[in-house]
């Protein structure tokens, strides 16, 4: 009987430190679980924030493409416009010197030399544009375009201002001659001071003056291939 008894009491001595340690690790889980759960959740937090943050990142980055886009498109047009206009006022201003003989455009005056007076530094075939000026501050060396009585442009540099009567009146003569021009330019009759010279457009331009409406249809064609190809 004291053994069964002792058999007994070791068993259940083993099945109660069984039961024990169970619990323990049922006390055990438990505390580990809220920990298992803050990392997880901290985890999935930072993800949230990550995804928060590329998404406004993808959203500024589309915000930009679409202010750049707008941009874009506006600056193109007004690029096209400008060009549109450049080329109509050329086409003017051309038409104007060619067909009309009208070579002012804005203070400015277009002039084709015809013949060597004035070399080595203006030659045949250059273009020289003249700039309107107050005659008065005209003064020797500079170069000017004067017209005659019978509506001939000449391109001769001052070489000596005399004044009579309040009136100033300019010697000019061209720098490949011997001789000084004939008469004293009026101030009147002064069209204006050389700012600039093209070499050998002339030459061009003369060209075009004898076929100047096959020129026009050329050019009308172009711009009209050039509209309806941006406007595509």
């Amino acid at each position: 009987m004291d053994e069964n008894n002792e058999i007994k009491n070791e068993n259940e001595k083993i099945e109660q430190e069984v039961n024990n340690k169970v619990e323990a690790n049922e006390v055990k889980e438990n505390q580990e679980m809220p920990e298992i759960k803050e990392d997880e959740s901290k985890e999935v937090k930072e993800q949230k924030e990550i995804k928060e943050g590329n998404n406004a990142k993808e959203n500024e980055t589309a915000k930009a493409k679409k202010s750049k886009g707008i941009f874009g498109k506006i600056m193109s047009i007004l690029g096209k416009t400008v060009g549109i206009a450049i080329i109509v006022a050329l086409i003017i201003i051309t038409v104007r010197a060619l067909v009309y003989k009208k070579y002012d455009v804005f203070g400015y005056r277009f002039y084709m030399i015809m013949s060597g007076s004035m070399e080595p530094n203006i030659h045949v075939g250059d273009a020289i544009i003249a700039k309107e000026t107050n005659t008065k501050e005209l003064k020797q060396q500079d170069i000017i375009a004067f017209a005659h009585n019978n509506g001939a442009v000449t391109v001769h540099r001052i070489i000596n201002v005399y004044t009579e009567e309040n009136k100033k009146m300019y010697e000019t003569k061209g720098d490949n001659n011997n001789t000084p021009d004939g008469q004293l330019v009026q101030e009147q009759d002064i069209k204006g001071i050389i700012v600039a010279k093209i070499p050998n457009v002339g030459t061009a331009l003369l060209f075009i003056q004898k076929h100047i409406y096959i020129f026009i249809l050329v050019v009308v064609i172009i711009i009209l291939a050039i509209i309806v190809r941006r406007l595509i």
